[in-house]
């Protein structure tokens, strides 16, 4: 899973954001999109497509507002900051 990360912040213009959009969650779940989005200084828009596509992987799930980490999102964010 860290491999397919990987790719995804290098096939990024402005570089890694996996780990920063997953920590981010992490720390503030149920954080509305544009308050996380502010807070990570990226576009409202680009980031609920970053999270779709780590929804996709099955690292985050939707709550009626904002967002969370999966089971499968907190082993990998284990694992990165191990």
């Amino acid at each position: 899973m860290v491999q397919r990360l990987d790719r995804l912040d290098s096939a990024s213009r402005d570089g890694g954001w996996t780990r920063r959009l997953l920590a981010a969650i992490e720390e503030s779940p149920g954080l509305r999109s544009g308050d996380l989005a502010e807070r990570l200084g990226d576009e409202q828009v680009r980031l609920k497509r970053r999270v779709r596509r780590l929804k996709d992987l099955d690292l985050t799930e939707s709550l009626g507002t904002g967002y969370r980490l999966s089971p499968r999102g907190h082993a990998v964010s284990e694992r990165l900051t191990a």
